[in-house]
């Protein structure tokens, strides 16, 4: 009788043990993850900064937005101009993707369209050497260099023309 009662109470410890320590794994790899998602942005993020708020944008280098943005964003990761991270697929932890990984891959276009999807990469021909990435992410500070903000720009990213129509406070039927 007492030998079973130790036993349930080494078990019982033994599983405190074990769910506080992944517990505070969790814990590490959630204050990571914010960290790194604070200093970089999505490629989604990206392909829409180069579309409605980025010079490259606005002036008129998409002419077929988001087809132009992803070759804009492919280029610039192929030749060095943007460092690129993301996570091979079943794994959690983010690595560096090569510039000449771009050579042979592509970014996965339905993955950036739809929301509730995972940004990843695809290859341009059919590999099963090549790794597949996804959460792809770049620094934001990189980004903002090498396409700046456009002039006609405002914060949430409307243009200012277009606030300019519509004061604040007013109805459409006052302008």
């Amino acid at each position: 009788m007492i030998e079973n009662k130790l036993v349930w109470i080494w078990i019982s410890a033994t599983g405190a043990i074990i769910a506080g320590l992944l517990s505070w794994y969790v814990r590490r790899f959630r204050r990571q993850i914010l960290s790194i998602r604070q200093q970089r942005m999505s490629s989604r993020a990206v392909l829409k900064y180069l579309i409605t708020e980025s010079k490259w944008g606005q002036e008129g280098n998409a002419n077929m937005a988001f087809l132009d943005a992803i070759g804009e964003f492919e280029r610039a990761a192929r030749d060095g101009e943007i460092e690129v991270v993301g996570r091979p697929r079943y794994t959690l932890r983010y690595e560096s993707i090569r510039p000449d990984y771009w050579r042979s891959a592509r970014l996965e276009m339905s993955s950036h369209i739809m929301k509730n999807t995972s940004p990843r990469t695809e290859p341009k021909l059919l590999s099963r050497e090549l790794v597949i990435y996804k959460d792809i992410l770049v620094d934001r500070a990189q980004v903002e260099r090498l396409w700046p903000k456009s002039l006609d720009t405002l914060p949430d990213g409307q243009s200012k023309s277009a606030a300019q129509l519509q004061p604040v406070g007013t109805l459409p039927e006052q302008v």
